[in-house]
């Protein structure tokens, strides 16, 4: 699995169960996924070939930008399940304030498409984080 070659940091226990990941704040499990999701799209387009450095931010900028996640919500929004639609409408409904060059409905879609991503991870639903990745990735890229 490509996510399984970001590893998480182990300790003895876990410092969030499932219950506590599903009660944070929609805002911080963006946090996280937001990373994640730029860290998979940028290893996928250096796994593509040789790119400088310049191309590959060039090229990275239409699957991370708020409406690149907000399309990405749009391509998966189907596939989810209840738990994950869960995550998406706490998410839609946080308090955020979106960037001067963002709307509003745009914003509010990528950060709920980076909330679902965090949680995912969180949870330690990497199988799972990592077919809705592929999805966004490869729907993107036709």
């Amino acid at each position: 699995m490509f996510l399984e070659k970001i590893k998480t940091i182990e300790t003895n226990k876990r410092v969030l169960d499932d219950d506590a990941v599903r009660r944070n704040d929609p805002v911080v499990l963006a946090y996280i996924g937001d990373s994640l999701y730029d860290l998979y799209v940028r290893c996928r387009l250096v796994y593509m070939g040789d790119f400088k450095a310049g191309n590959l931010h060039r090229m990275s900028i239409k699957y991370v930008c708020a409406r690149g996640q907000a399309h990405a919500l749009d391509i998966v929004d189907g596939t989810l399940n209840e738990e994950e639609a869960d995550i998406v409408r706490r998410a839609r409904n946080a308090k955020t304030t979106p960037p001067k060059n963002c709307d509003k409905a745009t914003y509010i879609k990528a950060t709920s498409f980076e909330a679902l991503a965090g949680y995912l991870y969180l949870t330690s639903q990497n199988e799972r984080l990592e077919e809705i990745f592929e999805l966004v990735f490869d729907k993107m890229s036709e």
